[in-house]
């Protein structure tokens, strides 16, 4: 039994959340957990950082939710008031109807999102289809937005099908899979059990999404006018940064690249790199 298209039960659904509960309950700072939009579709935010202090949007990637950015909340918390959405349709506590990739879904729920917050150009750092949203998001509001952080993003180049397939079959792999997909994503000494708990319980009980995050056209990037500096690792199994950054250069010229050789796509603690561009 489906409870709504994102979990195979509702006992599935549970332990999802309560392992989100479970990271939340160690966050290394204090946070808000806030609710905007109507009721049939809230969005869940995690709020930190002092009131009144510059505003900067985290946007997770695909599978993900908010607590993708614990490692780092914190360096990010002290500069910024910083909000952190789950993205519909994915494992987290925002609405469950999946957003188009092909029109500009995403964009409209971000900018009802930001009337909500009552947010006046944030910042915004993106990862992964995080990445693309606020990349489409700033293409279709170029006043609403005063830098980009790009960390690994999608929308840039076509990903490598070769490891969007490997995903697909680890998913079904259980526990096993989980352990294929760390080694996957993330280098060969990182070590997690908290993620490999959450990619265990994805497999065991989330429903992935099949169609596949499409390209941004050249209109769309060549339309970005604020800031962009893109973080990448050249080891990244599902997109080729090389090719990226020659397609963003090309169309974004004012885009900033950094492209670590030994990098893969799960880049973790990146705040101490980003935090210098989004204040400059």
């Amino acid at each position: 039994m489906k409870t709504n298209g994102l979990y195979r039960t509702m006992a599935g659904e549970k332990a999802l959340m309560d392992f989100y509960d479970r990271m939340l309950e160690s966050w290394p700072l204090a946070y808000e957990e806030l609710y905007a939009g109507p009721q049939n579709e809230r969005t869940h935010v995690i709020a930190a950082g002092t009131p009144g202090s510059p505003p900067l949007v985290l946007l997770h990637g695909s599978t993900s939710n908010a607590a993708t950015w614990a490692g780092d909340i914190a360096s990010y918390a002290r500069e910024f008031r910083v909000y952190a959405p789950d993205m519909p349709g994915e494992p987290g506590k925002s609405f469950t109807r999946r957003l188009s990739w092909d029109n500009d879904d995403y964009s409209l729920w971000l900018l009802r999102l930001f009337e909500e917050l009552n947010l006046d150009k944030p910042c915004m750092a993106g990862l992964s289809l995080g990445g693309w949203a606020a990349l489409r998001f700033a293409s279709d509001n170029p006043d609403r937005v005063s830098r980009i952080a790009l960390i690994a993003p999608g929308g840039i180049v076509n990903p490598r099908m070769k490891a969007v397939f490997k995903m697909m079959r680890y998913a079904s792999q259980g526990e096993a899979g989980a352990e294929k997909t760390m080694r996957l994503l993330f280098p060969d000494d990182f070590e997690s059990p908290e993620v490999m708990e959450f990619f265990s319980l994805l497999n065991a009980h989330f429903i992935y999404r099949r169609d596949a995050l499409k390209p941004l056209t050249d209109k769309v990037l060549s339309s970005i006018k604020a800031p962009v500096f893109m973080i990448s690792g050249a080891e990244d199994a599902f997109f080729d940064f090389r090719k990226a950054e020659k397609r963003l250069l090309r169309l974004i010229p004012h885009a900033q690249t950094l492209l670590f050789d030994k990098g893969r796509h799960g880049l973790v603690a990146m705040a101490d790199t980003i935090i210098p561009f989004l204040k400059s």
